[in-house]
């Protein structure tokens, strides 16, 4: 049985990649940079700003000091905050609201994301969720992000168990690849990435993070 789950945040539990890609299309627009949708969910979606940013730069062949990608990182993040106080709100998936309470009821359960912690916190909030986290990993908190396995080390040691008893939703492949290296069991959901990409790593597949429960997920 497991004894803790790690929820990862884009695309399990709120969609907001689509505003993130409008704010990085923003201020790559300067440079000439372009960046289709299908290479932003294949390559980069997760990683966390400042090496998203640092890599599409780098891919284009724009050489960025620091001082440069720290002011595309400041607009980014303005750009991004703009558009959803204009409305471009993020979309919280069916059923994940009642899961995270589900399993908050019977294990520890935490957070692995490479978004920033003043995203995580506010839509966390909102959601009247977020005291329900006992354990809660961000950008902010790791020198190296998925798909390195820091993160998912971080967590499990925060929940207080071995990353062997953790399972991890997640719906990208740098994700999962996150979670397994760190030991953890790993369930795919395919809101985002196609199937076939994620159950070549995942434990287990579901097309939607509905169709889990809190009782499947402690049976892996």
């Amino acid at each position: 049985m497991a004894q803790a789950i790690v929820f990862d945040f884009d695309g399990v539990i709120v969609h907001s990649e689509p505003t993130h890609l409008m704010a990085v299309r923003e201020v790559l627009s300067p440079l000439e940079v372009p960046l289709l949708r299908d290479t932003y969910f294949e390559r980069y979606v997760h990683l966390p700003d400042r090496e998203l940013l640092r890599k599409v730069t780098d891919d284009a062949g724009h050489v960025l000091d620091e001082d440069s990608l720290g002011r595309l990182l400041s607009a980014k993040h303005d750009a991004f905050e703009r558009l959803l106080a204009a409305g471009d709100s993020v979309q919280v998936y069916p059923g994940v609201v009642e899961l995270i309470r589900s399993c908050a009821a019977h294990v520890p359960v935490g957070l692995c994301t490479a978004a920033q912690s003043r995203t995580v916190t506010a839509v966390l909030r909102g959601l009247d969720v977020l005291p329900l986290f006992r354990a809660i990993t961000t950008a902010d908190d790791v020198a190296r992000s998925k798909p390195d396995p820091m993160p998912y080390l971080r967590t499990a040691r925060q929940l207080g168990h071995d990353p062997a008893d953790c399972v991890a939703i997640e719906d990208t492949v740098g994700g999962l690849t996150s979670a397994k290296a760190a030991g953890c069991k790993a369930v795919a959901v395919g809101h985002t990435q196609p199937k076939v990409r994620l159950t070549a790593i995942a434990d287990r597949y579901v097309d939607r993070i509905a169709e889990l429960t809190a009782e499947s997920l402690l049976a892996l």
